[in-house]
This record gives C-alpha cells, structure tokens and sequence, in this order.
C-alpha cells in the first residue's frame, strides 16, 4: 500500500499492513512566467489569501475552488504558507515557497514528507522534485501496471454520495487527535524508559 508521508507508513503498519512510502501525486513543473506574492494563511508578504476549502461544498464546487488556488500558486512569483497542501504543490510546480515551521499544537507530524524531502524551513526555497516524482510513478508501474503523465488533474467520477454529511469533518478531525496523541504517548514512553532502566 502507498502512502504519502513516513507518520502514514508508521500508522499502516501498526495496523499490520504492508506500506511504502511513495509521496503525493505529482503535479507538472512550471516554468513560464511568475508574477505575485502570496501569503496564504500566514501573516507573511504580499497578497493573504485563504486556502480553506469547505467540505459542505460539491466535490464539483470543490474541485474549481482548488483548481483556482492551485492555477494562482502555480505562476506565483513567491508563496509564503502555513500550510502543508500549498507548500507541496508549490514544491511540485517549481514555485518558490516559503514554509513556516510547524507548531507543535498542530498535529507537526502530519509534516513528515516535508522533513523526508529535506526541504528546510522558513528559507524562500525551489526544489528539483523529479526524483520524488518518479517514486510515486513507479509506485503505480510496479502495482496497478500503469504509468501517469503529470498534467491538469481531472476530477474523479463519484461512486459516492458528493457530499459529507454533518458528522464526517468531526470523525476526521477526532481520528487525527486520537493518533497525534497516541504517537506523542508512545514517544514519551520510549523517551522516559531508559531513565528509568539506569535508575
């Protein structure tokens, strides 16, 4: 099974499943002409715009709205962000991004792949990222014996009810907190455990 980021192995595997890491989807590089400076969700340079996506919306309606955030990072002279879904578009169409550090009241290891990919911290920062590309295709040549071609993403055909209902965004947000908590546990426990042997 893929998995986006090393805590996403880290949970597959504790529930007994095989899991490697492949990265997200990838998107194309861009290398036209760049014009803008953003701060989206942070309190940083240029224009602030928000990335909230509202999960009452169709997937349809979701979908444009992502496709229009991702059109303006795409051709954005610098993008300066909070937030982990803008940094790795960005990192993936070659705009240059600026991460804030994550807090650690925010669940910081869901930030894995950025720690993975060696992409640092608060530094304005353009990164060669065919190599994790070509992790995630041949992820999908080895398993679903097919290839991908980075291109605009088109929407998925719905076997599904397009809409969540009320409960889903609190079941998701419970279940992060749950394993954020349990890994911080298990991690003080492992810290605190030699002490106590030497003592």
């Amino acid at each position: 099974m893929g998995a986006r980021d090393p805590l996403t192995v880290e949970r597959l595997t504790a529930a007994g499943l095989v899991s490697e890491l492949t990265g997200c989807a990838t998107l194309p590089r861009y290398d036209g002409p760049r014009t803008g400076v953003f701060s989206v969700d942070h309190d940083g340079p240029g224009t602030r715009i928000p990335h909230t996506i509202s999960r009452q919306l169709t997937v349809a309606e979701q979908w444009q709205q992502a496709e229009r955030l991702l059109s303006q990072y795409r051709t954005a002279a610098e993008v300066h962000t909070s937030r982990l879904h803008v940094a790795l578009p960005c990192l993936a169409m070659g705009t240059p991004v600026w991460m804030a550090r994550p807090s650690p009241s925010v669940f910081p290891e869901r930030y894995s792949l950025i720690d993975e990919l060696g992409v640092p911290y608060e530094r304005l920062v353009v990164q060669d990222m065919h190599a994790a590309a070509g992790r995630f295709q041949s992820f999908l040549r080895r398993h679903l014996g097919r290839d991908i071609n980075p291109g605009v993403p088109r929407m998925p055909s719905l076997m599904t009810p397009d809409r969540l209902q009320w409960w889903e965004p609190l079941r998701f947000r419970l279940a992060d907190e749950w394993w954020s908590l349990r890994m911080r546990w298990g991690r003080l426990l492992a810290r605190l455990r030699p002490r106590s042997n030497r003592g």
